[in-house]
């Protein structure tokens, strides 16, 4: 094994395509729990129900917010590494051609 190192555009594009589609799955996983319990199963009227209803709905919106927003954390690391693949082949380009 070499102690160079090896960094080309193509592998940050794969990061990338893996980030979107980890964004993308995100976000539907967060619509999907929205619809887990739509309807007070534990006791309509019964005051021990409607508390683990309630209790229930707001963990549920809460972990729905909460892979919403990794949703578009992994969007965001998507786009960085479109442009460190960028950036570093750019700068290779130009310190390749000053030792030229």
């Amino acid at each position: 094994m070499s102690d160079d190192v090896i960094s080309t555009e193509e592998l940050w594009l794969e990061r990338a395509r893996v980030a979107r589609e980890v964004g993308v799955e995100l976000g539907e996983l967060a619509r999907s729990l929205n619809t887990v319990v739509g309807t007070n199963y534990f006791g309509v009227g019964c005051e021990e129900g409607e508390d683990i209803f309630a209790k229930l709905t707001s963990l549920l919106r809460t972990g729905s917010a909460d892979l919403k927003n990794l949703s578009s954390a992994a969007h965001v690391v998507a786009v960085s590494a479109i442009n460190t693949g960028q950036s570093i082949t750019s700068t290779d380009t130009a310190a390749a051609a000053v030792l030229e």
